[in-house]
C-alpha cells in the first residue's frame, strides 16, 4: 500500500494527543496533591516546596513542548487538508475556508506555509 499522507497526518496528530494528555495527567494531579495540601491547611512557601521538589517546573516545561508539538502536528494535518482540497480537489481559497471554518486569508497562509 502506498503511503498516504493523511493517514500519517493522522498518526502524527494521535500521537502528539496522547503524549500531551499524559503530560497535563501529570500536571493536574501535582495540582490536585497541591490542593489536598492547602486543603489540609498547609502554608503556599511549603506547597511550593514540594512542588519544586516533585519537579513542577519540568513537569511543566514537558507538557508546554507536548503542546507545541501537538499544536504543530495539527498544524501540518491542517495544511495538508488545505493542499490537497485546492490542488487535487479545485475549490477556492474562500470555499475551503468556509468548508473548514477559517477566513480566506487564513487558507491561504495554510496554503504557503511548508509544514
Amino acid at each position: 500500500m502506498q503511503p498516504d499522507w493523511l493517514l500519517d497526518s493522522i498518526d502524527g496528530v494521535e500521537r502528539a494527543g496522547e503524549v500531551a494528555r499524559d503530560e497535563i495527567s501529570a500536571s493536574i494531579e501535582s495540582l490536585g496533591r497541591a490542593r489536598g495540601q492547602r486543603t489540609a491547611g498547609v502554608s503556599v512557601a511549603t506547597i511550593v516546596s514540594d512542588l519544586e521538589a516533585d519537579g513542577a517546573r519540568e513537569t511543566r516545561m514537558r507538557t508546554a513542548g507536548a503542546m507545541a508539538t501537538y499544536e504543530h502536528a495539527m498544524m501540518v494535518f491542517r495544511v495538508g487538508l488545505v493542499r490537497d482540497l485546492i490542488d487535487r480537489d479545485g475549490l477556492s481559497f474562500t470555499e475551503v475556508g468556509r468548508r473548514i471554518g477559517v477566513s480566506r486569508q487564513m487558507t491561504a497562509r495554510l496554503y504557503r506555509k511548508r509544514a
